[in-house]
């Protein structure tokens, strides 16, 4: 059963991982948005039976939060780091 709050919303928090490529964060979303879509729309309606063969149906997810703070902190400790290395070889 899903809490009444998740209903309300109808919104995903996805946070990938730091190295994740853009087609793999893609799939990913889009698999998780309809699986939370079908959870929905059987909590809404019990006979109702999802398909999770098809990820371009309608969905019951309205909103996907991506939160990339670790992936771009990373990207941003990576730069600075060659950047100070450069900067001490020169």
């Amino acid at each position: 059963m899903l809490p009444a709050s998740l209903l309300a919303s109808r919104t995903l928090t996805y946070t990938p991982e730091v190295h994740v490529t853009g087609r793999r964060m893609h799939m990913e979303i889009a698999l998780q948005a309809s699986a939370l879509g079908g959870d929905i729309d059987q909590a809404l309606d019990p006979t109702c039976h999802p398909s999770w063969t098809k990820l371009d149906t309608d969905c019951s997810t309205e909103l996907v939060i991506v939160d990339e703070a670790d992936r771009l902190k990373t990207a941003g400790w990576n730069n600075s780091a060659i950047s100070s290395i450069a900067a001490t070889s020169a």
